[in-house]
């Protein structure tokens, strides 16, 4: 039992505080898309599963009867996980994060504010995963192995066009993926791809920019606007990963075991470092949030282009 005002008042289990907490949030979910709010609803509904998995008798306990002491066995019974191999301690620290954030700010909102959250500071130090970041794929390999004639025949038009796009970008799939047919200016007197919130959040304000288009991006590009845009794979950009990450498993198109459709992401950047391009202008090419003074617009378009054209293929 709270006390509140002298009155003492049962405080409801975690799985009603979650749901109260979804309603009283959701004006800062406002800008996101309907696929943006699924996305952000459901780890968070996960942990809460995962809380009641391990620890079925705190399910329907009130949570200010959620002591420190259950919190550290649910940290326990990730931590049993992590050492199987069965999971990372990345993921386990995600549940972590979204259950103090879920009692913080639902707590503070209806006026707890003396209630300690048993689930801070819970997090494992993340080098007990030693799993590197995505490597970048080489430029040996994107020229000789993934735009070899005939690599990507056995995937379906979009997701191949889509992937293409990447190679000379180093956009995010889901940029790509969210791109409205009007987003392809392939008739400029420079191509470029615009990046732009249309109905979505996009991961930062300073993602929102213009990206040139060459070489295979470009054919691509010119390939997806004749079909009317994108369309199958529209805003399902998990959903594209997937089938093509599987296709480069099955197809031998993946470097290293580690390699996914994120690497080229990398290559781009480590190609154009490799360049000697300049910090600001990479910035602005793969939505980094540049970390001096922000003056003027980088070179623009035309800037991006000549950084570009240096790596294109």
């Amino acid at each position: 039992m709270q006390s509140l005002g002298g009155v003492d008042v049962a405080l409801p289990p975690l799985r009603i505080v979650f749901q109260e907490f979804v309603e009283l949030t959701k004006t800062k979910r406002i800008r996101k898309s309907d696929r943006q709010r699924r996305l952000w609803f459901l780890p968070r509904e996960r942990a809460v599963g995962n809380f009641e998995t391990a620890l079925p008798r705190c399910a329907q306990a009130g949570i200010d009867k959620i002591t420190r002491e259950d919190a550290l066995a649910f940290r326990a019974w990730w931590a049993r996980r992590v050492e199987n191999a069965e999971t990372r301690a990345e993921t386990a620290n995600k549940d972590f994060g979204h259950l103090s954030q879920i009692i913080t700010e639902w707590a503070e909102v209806k006026g707890h504010h003396d209630f300690e959250n048993p689930f801070a500071r819970l997090r494992f130090d993340l080098s007990v995963d030693a799993v590197a970041t995505r490597p970048p794929f080489s430029r040996d390999w994107v020229t000789n192995k993934l735009l070899a004639p005939g690599a990507f025949e056995g995937l379906n038009e979009e997701a191949r066009d889509a992937f293409f796009v990447l190679i000379n970008t180093g956009l995010r799939p889901s940029e790509v993926l969210s791109c409205p047919r009007d987003d392809f200016h392939i008739d400029s007197s420079i191509p470029f791809i615009r990046v732009a919130p249309h109905g979505r959040e996009l991961k930062q304000r300073h993602t929102a920019r213009d990206i040139p288009l060459l070489g295979v991006s470009l054919e691509a590009a010119k390939r997806i606007v004749s079909r009317g845009g994108i369309t199958r794979y529209f805003d399902k950009a998990n959903g594209w990963s997937s089938i093509v990450n599987k296709y480069l498993e099955n197809n031998g198109l993946k470097e290293t075991s580690s390699h996914t459709v994120y690497s080229l992401r990398h290559y781009v950047e480590d190609a154009l470092l490799q360049e000697g391009v300049d910090d600001r202008v990479r910035a602005d090419i793969l939505g980094h949030k540049y970390k001096r003074p922000n003056y003027g617009s980088g070179g623009g378009l035309k800037m991006r282009w000549e950084a570009l054209a240096k790596i294109a293929v």
